[in-house]
């Protein structure tokens, strides 16, 4: 009997082991829009580090001349998520400020740590340290959550500042609601698993696999790039923020013009939540992005410049 147990149980492990092999190998092999070289593209900008107000060092890249956007990353990125937008707005007569969130990448965490509260302070401080007047700001997953937390904290900054905010692949808090994925996901992050898992080269594909609309190897291999260096044991306070946070019923406060920008073939913000933030904040329209999934910063660049210019024409 315990043969037959011990000899059913490697036979599971087999196939799974073989399912997971001939995924990789779907992914390895499918065509792909851009090679690694263009998804790795070098930023067109001068770097600098500007000081928080507590303290905190926050990593920048400016590039170009002309009306001003900025550019926030989402969770366990880094400004670098951005070149592709970066380049082409840069090409089309932009001024464009991209940043590390506080504890990402080269920014560092000040006395605040990592909250909501702190990184939307830090939105703040980008606008004013550049003075930006009749911008665009771009919040991307996190980075879109924190442009809400931003704009509900400071309203009258964001009017004064901004011409409107595009909240991309996003969400106003509540991440794991109907969201089986997430629900997965993020004890997995929280109690280290995922480290595991990114060791281990296929997983780590089939894992970054699930935040795209059609995943090829080069989309992969620079996801996979982009988080690689990143220590998210500092990062759980905001990964527990967009939790536990929920912001919904305040996006009535939000006077500054938003579009919604969503991939249909989201998993980690599902158009659900686009839904609810349209109908939220007034002034406010949705985009949907056929077949794309939450990485429209490298899925669909070119439907991102397209909106902020229509944004700049409105």
């Amino acid at each position: 009997m315990l043969k037959k147990t011990i000899l059913t149980l490697s036979a599971i492990v087999i196939i799974i082991f073989l399912l997971i092999q001939w995924q990789v190998y779907q992914i390895n092999h499918a065509p792909g829009a851009y090679t690694f070289e263009v998804l790795n593209q070098p930023m067109n900008g001068k770097e600098s580090f500007i000081e928080g107000h507590d303290g905190v060092k926050i990593r920048t890249i400016v590039g170009g001349e002309g009306p001003t956007v900025v550019l926030a990353h989402g969770f366990a990125g880094n400004l670098e998520g951005w070149n592709m937008v970066f380049n082409e707005l840069v090409k089309s007569g932009f001024r464009v400020i991209a940043f590390d969130q506080r504890g990402h990448d080269k920014s560092t965490i000040g006395k605040d740590g990592v909250s909501s509260k702190s990184m939307a302070n830090d939105y703040k401080t980008i606008l004013e340290h550049f003075d930006v007047k009749d911008g665009i700001l771009v919040g991307h997953s996190m980075g879109g959550f924190l442009s809400i937390k931003f704009m509900l904290d400071y309203p009258q900054i964001a009017q004064n500042r901004l011409r409107g905010t595009l909240l991309m692949s996003t969400l106003a808090g509540d991440l794991s609601r109907d969201n089986s994925q997430n629900q997965i996901q993020i004890p997995m992050v929280k109690n280290g698993l995922i480290e595991t898992i990114m060791a281990n080269e296929s997983l780590a594909t089939l894992f970054q696999s699930t935040f795209i609309g059609t995943p090829y190897k080069a989309i992969i291999q620079t996801a996979l790039q982009s988080s690689k260096s990143q220590d998210l044991v500092i990062l759980i306070p905001i990964l527990e923020a967009l939790v536990d946070e929920n912001y919904y019923p305040q996006l009535s406060k939000i006077k500054t013009p938003c579009v919604v920008m969503v991939g249909t073939a989201d998993k980690s913000t599902p158009s659900f939540h686009s839904n609810d933030l349209t109908k939220g904040i007034a002034n406010s329209r949705m985009v949907k992005v056929e077949g794309k999934g939450h990485l429209l910063n490298w899925e669909a660049h070119l439907k991102i410049v397209e909106e902020i210019k229509k944004m700049r024409m409105n």
